[in-house]
């Protein structure tokens, strides 16, 4: 089968809405003015102006207080004089995210007995399922969380890839333009260029109706949330089954490094991807770059052309820029994507021959004698019939006279022998009444097709997101998402 499906698609997209968090920075020196307090807003308050996450339990500073910070010192220094008066502990730390817990772990008359420490850390996993940056473990949504170490671990390296690790979903690809994800078996199968999805795909938070999900692959990523369940509340339509929320890499302020990674394997494979974060002003401004490229011959073969087919040809470039000061953080990201291959979006099509019926009822169709009498029983055939995969049959073509097309160039007198044909009172064509697929047979090696053109595949996308946090007040954030989507895919299969 062979077709041409040609789409574009130009959309923008701004949301703004307001949440009394703060948004984790590096450690760093900075200036405090935290008054004496209880510890349930003095801890909050410390946060707000080190810029850094601080977790604890509310049960676990209830009843505290906090001694006044005030002055110069690091945000470490900082947080362990809040802790200490709190009768807490820092249970771990990365430098952007702390958590605390209660010092004690039973009190004897007045006297405190300090808990026993096992060792263990429990690894801290922060999201923004909610518009806000919180830990996994505080998010009542059944969430998934991979980071880019998570993600290269499986060898997840593309949207399709994710049902390995994520529980309820599936993914699967047409022969068509379109995709579907199912989470919890909510989707949607329809195959139009133009359908909107049942679960939803976000990009920064962002969502992204028309995008590159099924051929883009994951790269310098901060990590890939999966939301099972209903999710309109805060992102909108589209998001019935759940959502997907692709979080790239942000630029870091104050440290310069890269990495670059390639692969290379059977079939001429070549894999790279890279990154180069560049701090321009520290603590203040930030430049990202990363991409990825893959290059690899097509393992399927052609036997009408010869040529072999199903190979990868794509690139992808994402530059962010990062800047932020006492009162105001965001970035700018533009993302292109390119492919231009010959991918086949499907597997071998194996159809059981539905040949034409010799009876309706009681009534007969007519001899086979292969004249326009063969055209006439093949309009009830559906070309292909229901049947197992699994026996030899499943091999056949399908029955060529009953596709519509080859059926309306015989009435249109095109096709069939030269001459007048008694049976018809008609001068046709050239070919003869002879089904074009001759009742062969396919090969049964999955990897070979038999196709008069071979596949091409042509993706592009822009993406220009640009986000802002802004200090309203020491309560109050306002945040700021715009982005527009450039998309277009054209493909002949």
């Amino acid at each position: 089968m062979r077709y041409r499906d040609l789409r574009g698609a130009l959309a923008a997209s701004v949301a703004i809405y307001a949440v009394a968090v703060a948004t984790p920075a590096m450690a760093q020196t900075k200036s405090f003015d935290v008054p004496a307090q209880s510890a349930a807003t003095g801890i909050p308050a410390l946060a707000m102006q080190a810029d850094v996450q601080i977790l604890v339990s509310e049960e676990a500073v209830r009843g505290k207080t906090i001694r006044a910070i005030k002055g110069s010192m690091t945000v470490d220094q900082a947080i362990r004089r809040v802790a200490a008066d709190a009768g807490l502990r820092i249970v771990s730390s990365d430098g952007r995210t702390w958590a605390l817990a209660p010092a004690t772990s039973a009190n004897t008359g007045n006297a405190a007995t300090p808990a026993a420490d096992d060792g263990y850390r429990g690894e801290e996993i922060i999201v923004t399922a909610q518009k806000r940056v919180e830990s996994a473990q505080n998010v009542p949504i059944a969430i998934t969380a991979l980071s880019q170490k998570n993600l290269e671990e499986q060898k997840i390296e593309g949207g399709p890839d994710i049902m390995r690790a994520v529980p309820n979903l599936t993914f699967s690809k047409s022969n068509f333009s379109s995709y579907n994800i199912s989470i919890r078996g909510i989707g949607t199968k329809a195959i139009s260029a133009t359908t909107d999805p049942g679960v939803a795909v976000s990009f920064n938070n962002i969502g992204m109706i028309q995008n590159r999900f099924f051929e883009q692959e994951f790269f310098d990523m901060e990590r890939l949330e999966v939301l099972r369940g209903p999710q309109g509340t805060l992102y909108g339509r589209n998001a019935t089954g759940g959502v997907i929320n692709l979080i790239t890499a942000k630029p870091k302020l104050n440290k310069f490094e890269g990495n670059i990674k390639g692969e290379v394997g059977n079939y001429d494979s070549r894999r790279m991807t890279g990154m180069l974060n560049i701090p321009i002003v520290s603590d203040q401004l930030g430049l990202r770059i990363a991409g990825s490229m893959t290059d690899r011959d097509g393992y399927d073969y052609n036997s009408v052309t010869k040529n072999r087919i199903n190979g990868r040809d794509l690139w992808s470039l994402r530059t962010t820029l990062g800047f932020e000061n006492d009162w105001l953080r965001g970035n700018f990201i533009w993302e292109r994507f390119r492919e231009s291959d010959n991918r086949s979006r499907t597997g071998k099509q194996l159809c059981h021959r539905d040949d034409s019926p010799d009876m309706i009822g009681s009534t007969s169709t007519g001899p086979a004698d292969g004249s326009y009498n063969e055209v006439r029983r093949a309009y009830l055939s559906t070309g292909c019939k229901a049947g197992s995969l699994y026996d030899d049959a499943a091999f056949g073509t399908p029955n060529g006279l009953g596709i519509a097309y080859i059926s309306g160039l015989h009435v249109a007198n095109i096709l069939g022998p030269v001459g007048y044909d008694p049976t018809t009172n008609l001068q046709v064509g050239l070919l003869g009444y002879k089904d074009p697929y001759g009742g062969l047979m396919q090969s049964r090696n999955l990897r070979e097709i038999a196709s008069v053109r071979d596949p091409r595949y042509r993706a592009s996308s822009d993406i220009l997101s640009l986000n802002l946090d802004i200090d309203i007040s020491d309560s109050l954030m306002l945040s700021s998402q715009t982005a527009w989507n450039w998309d277009k895919v054209y493909s002949f299969q």
